[in-house]
């Protein structure tokens, strides 16, 4: 028997998807303007010695604080949920996380190219993992924000809402146990 068409439902569907969408284009517009950047770049530039230097010499990294660093944009997503502004602002901090990727990334292959498998060890499992993550807690912030706004004071997450959205952060955290923990061992 055929589920009954239900109105709402689909447009839920429609509109994460319609921010998803959003979200995930303003974020590779950033990579876009940050990789531009960063080889834009003259190459006497200050960032370039601070790179190489500490290419040189690692430090060993920190796991609270690369955790820290992959969690975030996508604990800010969530948080930009519960303001009234939040709709406008998680759509710009898609595009901020985008072009802070997209820069490291560039300046870090531009500077070590004899590195490349360190670069992208780097910065793989945070493609694979952390990106995806912050876009859906994106998208949901967007709704919530939208429907904080609408409803002049109501609830912009419910309780499932509440504890996806910690999952998606705590997920976005676990490349910080790779890049931390097994990167070490293989370079």
């Amino acid at each position: 028997m055929d589920r009954p068409f239900q109105y709402g439902q689909d447009k839920r569907e429609e509109s994460f998807f319609r921010c998803f969408l959003i979200c995930a284009v303003l974020f590779l517009a950033g990579c876009l303007a940050g990789t531009l950047s960063a080889y834009l770049m003259e190459e006497d530039a200050s960032v370039f010695g601070v790179v190489s230097a500490l290419l040189a010499e690692p430090p060993s990294p920190d796991v609270r604080l690369l955790f820290l660093r992959f969690c975030s944009f996508p604990f800010a997503a969530f948080l930009c949920g519960f303001t009234l502004f939040g709709f406008f602002v998680v759509p710009l901090l898609s595009a901020v996380h985008g072009f802070c990727s997209a820069f490291t990334l560039a300046v870090l292959i531009r500077c070590c190219s004899g590195r490349l498998l360190y670069a992208i060890g780097l910065f793989a499992p945070e493609a694979l993992i952390s990106v995806p993550c912050f876009l859906l807690l994106a998208a949901q912030a967007v709704i919530a924000s939208r429907r904080l706004a609408l409803s002049f004071g109501g609830q912009p997450y419910g309780a499932a809402s509440i504890r996806r959205s910690a999952a998606l952060v705590l997920l976005a955290g676990l490349p910080a146990l790779l890049v931390g923990l097994v990167l070490p061992l293989l370079f």
